[in-house]
């Protein structure tokens, strides 16, 4: 378990990967090489993140669907980006390189390559790498 600049880590961290200040990362969390997670993120367990994340400021992913203590895992694929302010559903699985938009709420999965955002969150477009 680390403390540092007001953050809860109870994960193993890569070193090429940055944690902001005030976070909540639990055990039983993955986390990828050369992520970005911004500060007062919440990371809750059996969440697993792949490698080059950008998770923005006051992110918050659950894992507890029915708030039955039955937990089930989130799973963010390899070049994923989620801006701020996101929350993200027990159970979900965002494909590798997508996008979500601020403030939007995640309540299923997402494809691979794809822009979602809104409230709940929603297809957008295909990601073609050039947003």
């Amino acid at each position: 378990m680390i403390w540092g600049n007001l953050s809860y880590i109870a994960s193993r961290i890569p070193e090429s990967t940055t944690v902001g200040q005030m976070c909540h990362i639990d055990r039983d969390v993955h986390i990828g090489e050369r992520c970005k997670i911004q500060g007062m993120v919440y990371i809750p367990p059996l969440t697993y993140i792949g490698d080059d994340v950008f998770i923005g400021p006051q992110v918050a992913i659950a894992n507890d669907r029915n708030i039955d203590g039955i937990l089930k895992g989130t799973s963010i694929g390899n070049g994923v980006k989620i801006g701020m302010g996101c929350r993200i559903g027990a159970g979900l699985v965002i494909g590798k390189d997508s996008m979500i938009g601020m403030g939007s709420i995640v309540t299923k999965d997402i494809p691979a390559n794809e822009v979602w955002y809104g409230t709940p969150a929603r297809y957008i477009k295909k990601n073609k790498g050039n947003i």
